[in-house]
């Protein structure tokens, strides 16, 4: 099984709290990731998880005042803490 995740773009388009890295409420970017991170896990032990990170948009800014690349940086960190594959087509803008 191959569990690929393009994950962020709503999150930032909904302006949802980033959080911190040991997040594990619904309600930030870092607690979803952590608890979807957790779940293919428990679901899919076997299986090869890619999470990629959100392409350029034209937007750059939330009402909430961060950058498209703090979502990036969330996924980035779940992605390395659960050792899961990553790809971020971001840095190739």
């Amino acid at each position: 099984v191959i569990n690929f995740i393009f994950a962020g773009t709503n999150d930032y388009g909904n302006d949802v709290p980033i959080g911190t890295k040991n997040d594990n409420t619904n309600t930030t970017v870092y607690g979803a990731l952590n608890i979807m991170a957790n779940n293919l896990i428990t679901t899919f032990p076997n299986a090869i998880n890619i999470f990629m990170t959100p392409t350029k948009r034209s937007d750059s800014v939330t009402n909430n005042h961060y950058f498209l690349e703090s979502i990036a940086s969330a996924i980035k960190d779940v992605a390395s803490n659960y050792n899961f594959n990553n790809i971020f087509p971001r840095n190739k803008f």
